[in-house]
C-alpha cells in the first residue's frame, strides 16, 4: 500500500483523526476527500506526502487562512487547481 497513488475518499466518513494513517504515503499523487468533514488539524498529517499534485478538500472545514496557504501541504506549489 506504500506505493499508492490514487485514492477517492469521496464522501466518507474519514476524520481528521483518520488523516493520519494517509500520511506515510508519500508516493501518493491524488487525493480526493470531496465532501469529507475533515478541518486544519487533519490537513496537518498530509503534510509528508511529497507526490501529492492534486488534492480535492471541498466541502470539508478548512479555514479561508488554511485554504490560501500553500504550506499546508508539503510541495504543495506543484499542485494542480481544480477547476
Amino acid at each position: 500500500m506504500k506505493n499508492l497513488k490514487r485514492l477517492n475518499l469521496l464522501g466518507t466518513l474519514v476524520t481528521d483523526d483518520g488523516l493520519k494513517y494517509l500520511r506515510d504515503l508519500t508516493k501518493m499523487e491524488d487525493l480526493d476527500l470531496y465532501g469529507v468533514k475533515v478541518t486544519d488539524a487533519g490537513v496537518e498529517h498530509l503534510r509528508k506526502m511529497t507526490g501529492l499534485r492534486r488534492l480535492n478538500l471541498l466541502g470539508g472545514q478548512i479555514t479561508g487562512c488554511q485554504r490560501g496557504d500553500s504550506r499546508a501541504v508539503h510541495g504543495a506549489a506543484r499542485l494542480e487547481p481544480l477547476p
